[in-house]
């Protein structure tokens, strides 16, 4: 993922929070529909107790209602928030990060 790649070449730590897609389940459907909103949640609650403060950061694509719910919820809790605006495009195998054109930024 663009934000696990972008973590580890600045030397941030990571700390993966999956989404429960299998779990809770509501009937009819083949995954539970929450469980991305729900880890949003969950990781803007974990970070709130980081100790120097938390922060937030949001590489999105100007659709994503994921990315757009997780900046709301961070805010919510207090967090630094940063949301960079990126053009879809496909991951370089090899090399540094390539953020797409820049359209616009939210702080």
């Amino acid at each position: 993922m663009l934000g696990e790649r972008f973590a580890a070449e600045q030397g941030i730590p990571i700390h993966r929070m999956p989404a429960a897609w299998d779990e809770n389940v509501p009937p009819g459907r083949s995954y539970n529909p929450r469980a991305g909103f729900d880890r949003n949640v969950d990781m803007a609650e974990f970070a709130a107790r980081a100790p120097e403060g938390g922060a937030a950061l949001g590489l999105w694509d100007g659709k994503s209602r994921g990315t757009r719910h997780m900046e709301g919820v961070a805010r919510e809790h207090r967090l630094r928030v940063h949301v960079e605006r990126v053009e879809p495009a496909p991951m370089p195998k090899t090399g540094k990060i390539k953020l797409g054109r820049r359209k616009n930024v939210r702080g």
